[in-house]
């Protein structure tokens, strides 16, 4: 009975030293963020009926921008929100914009609508990340004949 007792309480020790060990899990970082976006905007393609026709290689242009303009210091503090939620908001806002217009595509202007609107970004960095939005898609954005002065 001794023995039971002894065997029964290491059981329990080691149940309740598993149950509260810390488990630190690291935030998503660079090309695990585009990543997962990759992986989940054909969820938003079937769920609001629009695409995102682009290139692949134009898609993870795109995710890469997102994922360098929210970086640890440019998003604000006290938004809880880490690296691939404020991605996957900003493409879902995009995916939104173009709902909204009953556009058939999600286009560049879409996303730029996104990132000026998006507010878990501090806006002195959003500000910065606009015109390098406007520099680094300027060939797409030509090509869609987009005019970001009326946005």
């Amino acid at each position: 009975m001794k023995e039971y007792r002894l065997r029964l309480l290491r059981r329990l020790c080691s149940m309740v030293c598993r149950v509260s060990l810390k488990i630190d899990i690291e935030e998503a970082q660079g090309d695990t963020v585009v990543e997962i976006l990759m992986g989940t905007y054909p969820k938003f393609e079937k769920q609001l009926g629009v695409k995102l026709n682009y290139t692949d290689f134009q898609k993870e242009r795109i995710f890469k921008f997102l994922v360098n303009m929210t970086t640890e210091y440019n998003r604000v503090y006290e938004v809880a929100s880490r690296y691939p939620d404020i991605c996957l908001t900003i493409v879902s806002s995009a995916f939104s914009y173009a709902v909204f217009e009953n556009a058939k595509e999600v286009k560049m202007k879409h996303f730029y609508k996104a990132i000026v609107n998006a507010n878990n970004i501090y806006p002195d960095a959003k500000k910065k990340e606009i015109e390098k939005f406007k520099v680094e898609f300027k060939d797409m954005l030509e090509e869609e004949k987009v005019d970001l002065t009326d946005i």
